[in-house]
């Protein structure tokens, strides 16, 4: 008899003939093998076109047989089996498998998992409408291979053969595939394999090192091509150990391509990905020649070579002044209107001292070059998790400690989403699961919240992208559902089509996230911004960075586990009602009263009321944010943590203010925007250069600027003629 354990823990048993029948009854061809996996019979072809017969099965199995295989493709209704094999003690199927989850839970959930004696795994499914192939290598690593399937002609030990048990559904309810959904599998089994080398590229006509080894071998590539494949529409769909997945313009599929962070290659699946090729690997500077060139590879390396890093001059905001104009309100150097940068004696009236907050930043600080401010938000995100369970009682209310960020500058040189990239990594470790996937139907999502115990961290690399995403027919609740979520309500409740009534307690959800200025601005409006999604948000500015690091340094691993450590501290002491000490509710209100003010009277009133009022929100809970990180023992917010937090929320303020000075309402405003970018970057710009780089027609530039003009946001100079030609008119800003 072979007995094997059911899923209750009660043992069942039976002969080596019944197990062998049962498995014929599902319809598998079932033949015995032996310990060294081959089979006990002297011709098992014939089982690749035709089940055993009960006869057959009786012979075969009635002799001491205790190994028992199933013939993979038509023959077993066209069944595949993936093998992952533990090579080295290095057997790939958890990632892999999670990886499978973030793209496609309901699919993973389906499967027919069981294990091996030698601790790999077998996934069995089938896929009618596909054609099986014989045994394919799928992931090959070096002289491994890691994945391989059994398909048409092959065959795989499945339980109750000795040292094989079920890990995950049932022999019984084998799933049917879509062709989609098989293709999902196989491309993302090969995923997991050396990508193939990069085709041969056309020579630069650059002497010397050729710009495009230099773009290689950068230090920041894999932040430099990710925001590239964003820049031009492909979505990160998530990242996995070495592999980040990544979604082409306008797919319904779950993933289209890879990056591998290790070999430095971009490998596409999809067939569709044009301009990329199907099963083919791409170095970064591939992708740049095909994104940004046309394929031209000698262009995208003269623009390489051509690029020569200059210092930036970062002005304040600039704003209009009174009549009249003289020469010395007018702007002479350029001017991008962004906020300074603030270095880090500034950022330290934000870091209390030996806080856990500083010590986060000195991590960060030699591994990358990403603007302060940056680093402290990603901090404060990182906080805000650690610290989830706990609340400040507000009226019939509570404030619960959750962050919205979102970090903007001009480009990817910023790192913003190497900033991100690492406070996530820092969440992984710290509770693995917590970052949330980022491509999921709203379904999905409340589904997976309600599995995951309702809270996590959705880390968008593009904003604007995912602001898009949101208009698709299927992901119109998204923005809705996620704005009820702010408010981390007691209990949020949804009916769903897969799962009936969902109920999810105390749910906590924060976001991160960057972009630049001109594509959050090419997707906003009045409307989208009076919905009440963005204004929850809090915007971290920058526009120049204080430092450049060439080579970044390894993380200290004897700091981040200190760091780790002390958020798990917190969180086990820091939880619960948090109450506000009388001095700081005093302050509290002074700020949120000054704060209602403020918005009163504006041209756009309800809109700058809109994001003043969530900062009235963001004191509170920057508020327990500080005093955990200053004194997790005590359960009062102190004045020193509320005077911490008003000097963070006044700084927030001023970026609020010049996030509405960039967003444009109308036409009209969007084209005065231009020229003021125009005219700030290049002081003295003569009317018709404005003309060219505007693009504008003739009318539409002269109605925009003689309304700048008259709004005294920009002035007209004309030169002294000379004696070879007529007077220039060139523009300036007026400084306040």
């Amino acid at each position: 008899m072979i007995a094997i354990t059911d899923d209750q823990g009660n043992e069942i048993k039976h002969s080596a003939h019944e197990w062998a029948s049962m498995l014929a009854q599902l319809g598998l061809s079932v033949i015995p093998v032996g310990e060294d996996k081959t089979p006990r019979i002297s011709s098992w072809a014939k089982h690749q076109t035709r089940q055993p017969t009960s006869k057959e099965l009786s012979n075969y199995f009635s002799n001491g047989t205790t190994g028992f295989a199933v013939v993979c493709g038509k023959v077993s209704g066209n069944l595949e089996t993936l093998d992952f094999d533990n090579k080295n003690d290095n057997c790939v199927f958890e990632d892999w498998f999670e990886t499978l989850k973030d793209m496609d839970a309901e699919l993973a959930a389906r499967l027919y998992v069981t294990s091996t004696p030698s601790a790999g795994f077998h996934v069995r499914y089938r896929c009618p409408d596909v054609i099986i192939k014989g045994n394919r290598k799928l992931a090959v690593v070096g002289d491994d291979t890691l994945i391989e399937t059994r398909g048409q002609g092959g065959y795989a030990l499945c339980p109750p053969s000795i040292g094989y048990s079920k890990h995950q559904g049932s022999v019984s309810e084998i799933p049917l595939l879509q062709p989609w959904q098989h293709k999902l599998l196989i491309d993302l089994c090969r995923s997991f394999g050396t990508p193939p080398e990069p085709k041969p590229i056309q020579p630069d006509s650059i002497t010397g090192e050729r710009p495009g080894d230099v773009y290689n071998q950068s230090p920041d590539i894999e932040s430099q091509t990710t925001d590239l494949l964003i820049k031009n529409g492909w979505t990160m769909v998530t990242e996995r150990g070495d592999r980040i997945f990544w979604k082409r313009p306008g797919s319904t599929n779950k993933w289209s391509a890879n990056y591998s962070k290790e070999h430095k290659i971009f490998y596409c699946f999809s067939s569709d990905a044009t301009p990329f090729e199907p099963d083919q690997g791409y170095n970064p500077f591939a992708v740049l020649s095909f994104l940004e060139h046309g394929g031209d590879f000698a262009a995208a390396a003269r623009s390489l070579a051509a690029v020569t890093p200059a210092p930036r001059s970062d002005m304040s905001v600039v704003q209009a002044e009174v009549p009249p104009v003289t020469d010395n309100q007018v702007e002479t150097e350029a001017d991008d209107g962004s906020l300074k940068d603030w270095d880090m004696s500034e950022l330290s009236t934000l870091i209390p001292p030996n806080s856990w907050l500083e010590k986060y930043i000195e991590y960060v600080y030699p591994t990358v070059d990403s603007p302060s401010q940056f680093t402290l938000a990603c901090g404060l995100s990182v906080l805000s998790m650690a610290i989830r369970d706990s609340h400040i009682p507000f009226g019939t209310f509570r404030i619960r400690p959750n962050l919205w960020i979102a970090i903007v500058a001009p480009s990817s040189i910023y790192r913003k989403s190497t900033s991100i990239r690492i406070a996530r990594q820092f969440l992984n470790e710290l509770e693995p699961g917590v970052v949330l996937p980022d491509q999921m139907s709203p379904e999905a999502f409340i589904s997976y919240l309600a599995e995951e115990n309702g809270f996590g961290l959705f880390h968008w690399s593009e904003m604007a992208s995912q602001l898009l995403s949101f208009e698709k027919s299927y992901m119109a609740e998204y923005k809705s559902l996620l704005t009820e979520l702010y408010d981390c309500p007691h209990q949020f409740t949804r009916m769903t089509k897969a799962d009936g009534l969902v109920e999810i307690d105390n749910p906590f959800i924060n976001i991160l996230c960057a972009s630049t200025q001109k594509w959050l601005n090419d997707c906003l409006s009045e409307g989208n911004l009076k919905g009440g999604f963005l204004p929850r948000f809090i915007y971290i500015q920058a526009s120049s960075k204080d430092r450049f690091v060439g080579f970044p340094q390894a993380p200290d691993q004897g700091l981040k586990h200190k760091l780790l450590d002390k958020l798990t501290l917190m969180a086990q002491s820091f939880n619960g009602p948090i109450q506000v000490d009388p001095k700081s509710i005093d302050l509290y209100s002074d700020q949120a009263k000054e704060l209602e003010q403020a918005s009163m009277g504006s041209e756009h009133e309800g809109i700058v009321g809109a994001f003043y009022s969530r900062l009235s929100n963001y004191l509170l809970k920057f508020g327990l944010i500080y005093q955990a990180m200053m004194d997790h023992t005590q359960t009062e917010i102190s004045l020193e943590a509320m005077q911490y937090s008003v000097r963070l929320c006044q700084y927030l303020r001023q970026n609020i203010d010049l996030v509405m000075d960039r967003i444009t309402y109308s036409p009209d405003m969007a084209e005065r925007q231009k020229l003021i970018e125009l005219i700030r970057a290049e002081p003295g710009i003569s009317r018709s250069r404005l003309l060219r780089k505007s693009r504008l027609s003739v009318k539409r530039m002269n109605d925009g600027l003689d309304t700048l003009v008259q709004a005294y946001q920009v002035h007209a100079k004309k030169s002294v003629p000379t004696s070879k030609g007529a007077p220039v008119t060139q523009y300036f800003m007026v400084k306040g």
